[in-house]
């Protein structure tokens, strides 16, 4: 099975118990695709949420603000280099950079992975769907 099958699987599963509407007249379709960061984000995102998993993305942009009639973005609250998902799969805390193309992770971003390895968590770079579909099925069993 591939992870896009399973993923359609699982949200099925998910909405068709959740709500009746769907039971009565189908789940609609949803498209994924991994070719970008928002759109792996979001199979990922998915993928755990409808295996019951915890899943939250993190914002490490900052706020834009007018300042002195520019627009300034201020630092953000969370740690340089913390990755962009945070995930709790059955009791193990997970950190999952997403990685597009060439992109390559920075030194607050190792440093960030050294943090959470240390401290007992999972640091995983993915990127492809693929990618975080294998390691799922080695680290927590075959997907259904």
């Amino acid at each position: 099975m591939n992870w896009k099958h399973a993923l359609q699987q699982a949200r099925e599963r998910n909405l068709t118990k959740q709500y009746a509407a769907c039971r009565d007249f189908g789940v609609p379709q949803k498209r994924y695709s991994d070719k970008t960061a928002n759109g792996l984000t979001a199979c990922i995102l998915d993928f755990l949420k409808y295996r019951g998993h915890y899943a939250n993305r993190i914002n490490t942009t900052g706020l834009p603000r007018i300042i002195k009639g520019k627009v300034i973005r201020t630092r953000g609250a969370s740690n340089c280099g913390t990755a962009d998902i945070h995930a709790l799969i059955k009791g193990r805390f997970i950190s999952i950079e997403i990685k597009i193309g060439q992109d390559r992770m920075s030194c607050a971003q190792q440093k960030e992975k050294a943090r959470v390895e240390a401290s007992g968590g999972t640091y995983i770079t993915v990127k492809t769907m693929e990618q975080l579909y294998s390691w799922y099925e080695e680290n927590f069993g075959v997907v259904s």
